[in-house]
């Protein structure tokens, strides 16, 4: 069984509640290469999955009153992609290094019976470096730059928390 923690949009309120039994699949892939004239390069996929298998029973909007039965079986659980990537390629040479990095992030459900939708966003960051010698009481000084969302890509970053529904569901 697996625990949540949801905002009820009828309560007003966030509550913690057991979400009943998960099925969870997934498959991970790195690689990572080594240095061959200053260049390496890394690149990672993910594909996973978690599906609900029961409905969710919710208290109703006031105390003793009828309860709410979502309908998550066969739900795949929130805040939770599908599909992941990640590509980085670095330079390095003496005390300069440069890299450029991807990640892809697919799909996601932000509520709990799957009725709204953080959509997929690519973000590109740069960063480089150079390392200095010695300088007196300095060992090794580093001056770093970095740039995030190179492409000033607009996307929508889900919050950490569940919701549990975005459209009203019937009572029951």
């Amino acid at each position: 069984n697996r625990q949540s923690n949801a905002f009820d949009p009828i309560l007003l309120k966030s509550v913690y509640t057991n979400a009943g039994k998960t099925t969870k699949r997934g498959l991970e892939f790195e690689a990572g290469t080594s240095v061959f004239g200053g260049f390496s390069g890394y690149l990672s996929a993910t594909v996973q999955e978690d599906k609900m298998k029961d409905d969710l029973l919710m208290p109703g909007p006031t105390t003793g009153s009828t309860k709410q039965l979502l309908p998550t079986s066969g739900k795949t659980y929130t805040l939770l992609p599908k599909y992941m990537a990640g590509l980085s390629l670095q330079y390095s040479s003496g005390p300069l290094y440069m890299r450029l990095k991807t990640k892809y992030t697919g799909k996601q459900w932000a509520t709990l019976v799957n009725d709204e939708e953080v959509p997929s966003y690519t973000l590109m960051d740069f960063d480089a470096g150079y390392k200095f010698a010695d300088m007196g009481m300095l060992k090794s000084p580093l001056v770093r730059f970095n740039i995030s969302n190179l492409g000033n890509t607009a996307y929508r970053n889900p919050n950490s928390g569940s919701v549990t529904n975005a459209q009203v569901v019937g009572i029951r």
